[in-house]
């Protein structure tokens, strides 16, 4: 998805680039290539706006002034070959301008209703074009253009050499009410630290434990990372703040010898999640909506620039009922 953005008349128009590979790469064979956007239905191709060629480095800058936000394909072809086209797996939705504020307004009222949780401090953050989030630390870090997963909503700074312009990062510490939110959540209970726990490598461990002496030990440090998302709703509304996200996460677990029951779990090592936030058109209402907010950022407005999370996690005493005797 882009925005619209004005050419040199002050039209509304939707511009892309677009690389092709072109066999053999000749500067004849480049002089021969047209490229335009077009919709296809079928195996009907109907093509927007002005054809364009490449150069040396097969770029084609291409436009369409329709207004039209339908998903548009790149279309290309030779001259001498007019219908023999070829279009682009992936397809482009452009947004107006109109789009781009009802979908701002539409939003609004959610950072109010999402208020007491992260989910409206972080949207209204998106929508404001925050420096940093409430309670974060905000540094500018580099961010990869296979990162976002669905529209960017960042600024191309050098198309050739794919570089992104530095988005924020919001660092959150281990005492904040964001870190305190997602411990507290069913979901990193049962997505994270019961993985931990329930493995069989780790369980085989203190089933096996040479006990002598001990009443109690410290087993670890047990380690697991991978992706969490937060389903179950809860005060802090992280389902609406934090979608999928890579999690990692190291605990040193106390086991009472008597009835195998742990009795502390440390969190430690700089345990974190890391989340990009952004948003999917293909996802229901707010989603939707966010994503063409994204969409039109730097073009249509300051509103809509994804940002990182990162909240460290360590915690020296993590209650947490479990029985390895059971």
């Amino acid at each position: 998805m882009v925005g619209f953005r004005k050419d040199s008349n002050g039209k509304w128009v939707g511009a892309v680039k677009a690389r092709l590979e072109i066999t053999p790469d000749t500067e004849e064979t480049r002089a021969k290539v047209k490229v335009q956007l077009g919709t296809v239905v079928g195996d009907t191709i109907t093509l927007e706006g002005v054809s364009s060629g490449v150069d040396e480095d097969g770029i084609a800058a291409v436009e369409q002034n329709t207004g039209k936000s339908d998903f548009f394909r790149v279309i290309a072809w030779f001259d001498d070959q007019p219908d023999d086209k070829i279009k682009s797996d992936g397809r482009i939705r452009f947004v107006h301008p109109t789009e781009y504020r009802n979908a701002k307004m539409r939003l609004r009222p959610l950072t109010i209703r999402w208020l007491l949780g992260a989910a409206g401090r972080f949207l209204g953050a998106f929508l404001d074009n925050l420096d940093h989030l409430e309670e974060a630390t905000g540094t500018d870090d580099a961010i990869s253009p296979n990162e976002p997963e669905h529209n960017t909503g960042v600024v191309w700074v050098d198309y050739d050499d794919d570089y992104l312009a530095p988005v924020r990062l919001n660092t959150f510490g281990a005492e904040s009410y964001v870190a305190t939110a997602i411990r507290e959540h069913v979901d990193f209970k049962n997505g994270a630290i019961l993985p931990i726990l329930t493995a069989e490598a780790h369980r085989t461990e203190v089933l096996n434990y040479n006990w002598g002496n001990d009443q109690s030990h410290i087993f670890g440090p047990w380690q697991m990372s991978g992706v969490i998302a937060f389903e179950a709703l809860d005060r802090w509304l992280l389902k609406y703040a934090i979608h999928g996200a890579d999690i990692q996460v190291t605990v040193q677990v106390t086991v009472r010898r008597v009835d195998l029951k742990v009795t502390n779990i440390a969190i430690i090592n700089n345990s974190q999640l890391n989340d990009l936030y952004d948003f999917d058109y293909g996802k229901p209402w707010p989603a939707n909506d966010a994503a063409i907010v994204q969409a039109g950022y730097n073009t249509l407005g300051s509103a809509g620039h994804v940002y990182k999370v990162k909240v460290i996690l360590d915690k020296a005493s993590y209650p947490f009922n479990y029985s390895f005797g059971s």
